[in-house]
């Protein structure tokens, strides 16, 4: 929204009439941990109070504006380990110093080989994030970035 960006392929707010989006992918975000970071074992029941005692590793948000900034899946009560991006916050988890909330697509091996388990229980839900791609509702957009619209509107499966 400050223009420094003329197209983003992320999640966003889809009732916010600042963005026109072209649906792209789905995203399923899975809570996990190191097999043997909590101290007693985590069950269906297990809810966010019952972890409140360990860290959790976020992502910094890089809005600039508070008004943007958003905090997806942040427990409040524990301390945290924010780090930049998700690979760090990988690395982090699978060292055993936090849990925290991993898209799929960069876990599967790790969920696999059961180097890192999913905490998902009745209350600890995964999410599925909704990827577009997305510009500012403008009426005048550059020569190039219509171009690459066009082509993601092309390849759009909907």
């Amino acid at each position: 929204m400050k223009e420094k960006a003329d197209i983003i392929i992320h999640h966003i707010d889809k009732t916010n009439p600042a963005f026109e989006f072209i649906p792209f992918c789905q995203v399923e975000v899975i809570p996990v941990c190191a097999p043997k970071f909590f101290n007693s074992p985590i069950t269906s029941s297990t809810n966010y109070n019952d972890i409140n005692e360990y860290t959790q590793c976020i992502i910094r948000d890089s809005a600039s504006n508070d008004r943007l900034r958003q905090n997806h899946f942040v427990n409040r009560s524990s301390t945290h380990i924010t780090v930049g991006d998700q690979q760090t916050k990988k690395q982090v988890i699978l060292q055993s110093m936090a849990w925290g909330h991993m898209p799929n697509f960069l876990i599967d091996e790790e969920l696999k080989s059961k180097t890192l388990i999913s905490i998902e229980g009745k209350f600890i839900q995964k999410h599925i994030r909704d990827i577009v791609v997305a510009r500012r509702n403008s009426p005048v957009h550059g020569k190039m970035l219509n171009k690459l619209w066009g082509y993601f509107t092309n390849i759009n499966p909907t």
